[in-house]
């Protein structure tokens, strides 16, 4: 069976408040990519420059914990599904077209001991062939010809009800400019790891109208509801959003939106109507060559 929502025009929902003294300032990474929730008091960060994996506490300004991944490089996405996150890297080319083996990894971590993130299972590093073989059963004309693997990038992912994986995609859009994300039905057994039951088995290609933008982190909230940071694709002018979908129908953008003073990158959940969008510092520090004191990145508390 495959999905694809060719989605209208986006309907603007109850106007969201966004105060300047909700912008927060994290020490330790400046490239933060992609972040967890890992309870309700902690989450983890990874960098998209480095293969360090930080932990940090809902108020702390610097990390409690940091781990070397190993051969993994470009993390974009994060999805927990109950004591397992997933991580996803972009699967992109590199600036010069070079396909690096450390940006096409999917891997998982779970809770360990004093409940810090420890990894299980194996790295994927044939995800690539999973999305665009689902990009490839879209109808067609719906990719207009794109070359998908050599514009492929991953830029958010998230967990559905059933166990299964949303990949959010940056690029490609589709022919009339929407946004794709994919839905990978078995992500646990992907990774050798004991698979929960239920849920369908296709992975799917579903399309959705974000305005001409593409898909830059997403999570679900505790309604059910996916909350979808989108930005632009490519070298467009198109501004940052937030948008709420139900997982049907049209997304629905989220109006009053004041992400000015980062480049939003990530975004979590901490209850419905509240979630935490996290920026990327590599602008102005690296993570590669700033020493460690004098990293950092910002973020910001959305109610919607």
């Amino acid at each position: 069976m495959i999905r694809a929502a060719v989605l209208g025009a986006a309907i603007i929902v109850a106007p969201l408040i966004a105060q300047a003294d909700d912008l927060r300032i994290r020490k330790g990474l400046c490239e933060a990519s992609a972040v967890a929730r890992l309870d309700d008091n902690r989450i983890a960060v990874a960098s998209d420059e480095i293969d360090e994996l930080a932990v940090y506490g809902r108020a702390d300004t610097t990390p409690i914990w940091t781990e070397d991944l190993g051969s993994v490089r470009d993390i974009e996405g994060a999805a927990r599904i109950d004591d397992t996150v997933f991580w996803v890297t972009s699967h992109g080319l590199t600036k010069k077209g070079k396909d690096k083996p450390k940006r096409r990894k999917l891997l998982a971590t779970r809770t360990g001991p004093q409940n810090l993130p420890v990894e299980r299972g194996r790295k994927l590093d044939t995800l690539r062939q999973i999305l665009t073989g689902a990009l490839g059963r879209l109808d067609s004309g719906v990719m207009g010809g794109v070359d998908i693997p050599a514009t492929l990038d991953i830029e958010g992912m998230t967990a559905t009800p059933k166990g299964a994986l949303l990949v959010g995609l940056r690029a490609p859009l589709t022919a009339d400019g929407h946004a794709v994300m994919i839905h990978v039905s078995k992500p646990f057994a992907l990774l050798n790891l004991d698979q929960p039951s239920g849920g369908p088995d296709q992975n799917v290609a579903i399309a959705v109208d974000l305005g001409g933008r593409g898909i830059r982190g997403m999570t679900r909230d505790p309604a059910g509801a996916y909350i979808i940071l989108a930005g632009p694709s490519g070298g467009d002018n198109a501004t940052f959003a937030l948008f709420r979908w139900t997982g049907s129908g049209s997304p629905k953008q989220i109006s009053g939106i004041d992400l000015t003073g980062m480049l939003p990158e990530a975004v979590i959940a901490w209850e419905t109507g509240l979630v935490e969008v996290f920026g990327d510092n590599g602008r102005t520090c690296s993570d590669e060559e700033t020493p460690e004191s004098d990293r950092w990145f910002p973020s910001r508390m959305v109610r919607y």
